[in-house]
């Protein structure tokens, strides 16, 4: 027992690496990536120093190319200063510089000045103005409010002024606004003036009162009774534009309140004009457009794409006079969802034996779409036509073109039914009967293959057919000899 307990501790087993499966192929490879990286990190160092010898380079050549002119110009300066007369030598290259700095100060100063346009009655200054086209406004006003007083003034018209305005170029001063020029002007003529208010009627100077807010309140009075204002689609003004502009006027052309009023009702120019604008919607039909394939039998119809209506957005402009509606226009529209046309393929192809000419006239086969003849003209009955053995409905077309001379029911015993009549010219009739309804009406100037109608069995008839019928300058004839192959 004792031997056991001091015997010696096995020491723990070392693993032998080279003992593992694949440790020669594993370090190569831990060898490889390492040459690698480490190969691949030297190369990018060296092209991160070539590029930025080269940028600095670029840089140092651009900033030698800029600085070129500088450089000589500086030398050339030294050069003149070292020289025997240097103030001399120095005048070809400050002269330029001091041209150019007054240049400079001259533009900058004319650039900031405020020029307006000082005017000038009679060599006094009244005011000044912005520009030529203030100045034209007042002086048109001025002359308009000399015409009223000449046309309404009670004295001579010698004792009324001249006033022909003239302006020059000014710097600075405040601009006025033209009715405030027309006032000065008018203060300055030395003419007995007043202050009151000028009634324009339609765009031109026709009354001038002293009264004017009296007038301003019988405006308002008549206009009340139609206006609404809670409501902004509303707008209300005076049939004939009647506007009020209170300023200086000769006071020879004054006219008293009642005065004025009268003229205007006596002219029949307080009439009152109500506005209402008015937003809707409404569908925009789509177009029907058709086009031709000639892969499809002759008057086979294919939708293509079906139509749409869109929407659209109207404003329109209702217009009363005294409470009478004298107009109403659509102002603006607004597409709101355009429309999808409808667009239908129409087939051409005609099968072999559907079209024939006799003397310079081309028939086609009237039921394209079948060909099965049930009966021929002839035979023991003495029958008169072809019937062509169709469904009700199908389309009929016109054999060829011509007009339409009949269009109606045949009442017999042997009834035709609804039955057409087609006239081609030179002796040449197609006639289509026992239709089930019209597509063409007497008079109708129709064109080959035109639908005039539809299949049916309508008068003596025993099944949905076309009974077809041609006529020539010598009379009924077979169309048989013109489809010989159906």
């Amino acid at each position: 027992m004792a031997e056991l307990q001091h015997k010696t501790p096995r020491k723990p087993r070392r693993t032998n690496l080279r003992r593992l499966p694949g440790w020669h192929r594993t370090g190569e490879i831990f060898y490889t990536v390492g040459f690698l990286t480490e190969y691949w990190l030297i190369c990018l160092g060296r092209k991160a120093a070539a590029a930025a010898h080269a940028a600095r380079d670029a840089a140092l050549y651009l900033i030698r190319l800029l600085l070129a002119p500088v450089l000589e110009l500086g030398q050339a300066f030294c050069t003149a200063l070292a020289g025997p007369h240097p103030l001399r030598q120095l005048v070809p290259w400050l002269a330029p510089c001091a041209a150019g700095v007054i240049l400079w100060a001259v533009v900058a100063h004319g650039l900031n000045l405020h020029f307006t346009l000082q005017v000038e009655v009679n060599g006094t200054i009244v005011g000044s103005v912005a520009t030529e086209q203030n100045f034209d406004t007042a002086r048109a006003d001025l002359q308009a409010r000399l015409a009223a007083a000449r046309q309404l003034a009670d004295s001579d018209t010698a004792a009324l002024p001249v006033l022909e305005p003239t302006y020059t170029l000014h710097i600075g001063g405040t601009p006025m606004t033209e009715l405030q020029l027309t006032d000065a002007i008018l203060r300055a003529s030395g003419s007995s003036i007043v202050e009151g208010t000028a009634v324009y009627l339609d765009g031109s100077l026709a009354f001038v009162t002293v009264e004017g807010d009296h007038l301003r309140c019988f405006f308002n009075q008549l206009q009340r009774p139609w206006r609404a204002p809670r409501q902004s689609n509303v707008r209300t003004a005076f049939l004939h534009e009647l506007r009020l502009v209170d300023g200086i006027y000769l006071a020879g052309s004054v006219q008293p309140y009642g005065e004025i009023v009268q003229q205007l009702q006596s002219r029949d120019l307080l009439q009152v004009k109500t506005v209402y604008t008015r937003v809707y919607q409404e569908p925009i039909p789509y177009d029907q457009q058709t086009v031709e394939r000639s892969d499809l039998g002759f008057g086979v119809v294919e939708t293509i794409q079906q139509g749409v209506d869109g929407t659209q957005q109207l404003t329109e402009e209702i217009t009363y006079v005294n409470g009478v509606q004298t107009a109403a226009e659509v102002v603006h529209i607004d597409i709101l969802t355009p429309a999808v046309p409808e667009i239908t393929a129409r087939g051409t192809h005609l099968a072999p034996g559907m079209t024939a000419e006799l003397d310079g006239h081309t028939f086609i086969w009237p039921v394209p779409q079948y060909k099965h003849v049930s009966r021929w003209m002839g035979g023991s009955d003495n029958h008169k036509g072809a019937d062509i053995a169709a469904p009700r409905g199908t389309p009929i077309i016109a054999s060829a073109s011509g007009t339409v001379v009949t269009a109606t029911y045949h009442n017999s015993v042997f009834s035709y039914g609804n039955y057409v009549i087609l006239d081609h010219g030179d002796g040449y009739r197609t006639l289509y009967a026992h239709m089930s309804a019209f597509a063409v009406k007497q008079g109708d100037v129709v064109q080959q293959g035109q639908i005039i109608g539809y299949v049916g069995d309508t008068g003596y008839s025993f099944g949905c057919h076309c009974h077809f019928e041609m006529f020539g300058p010598g009379g009924r004839f077979s169309a048989q000899l013109l489809f010989p192959t159906l």
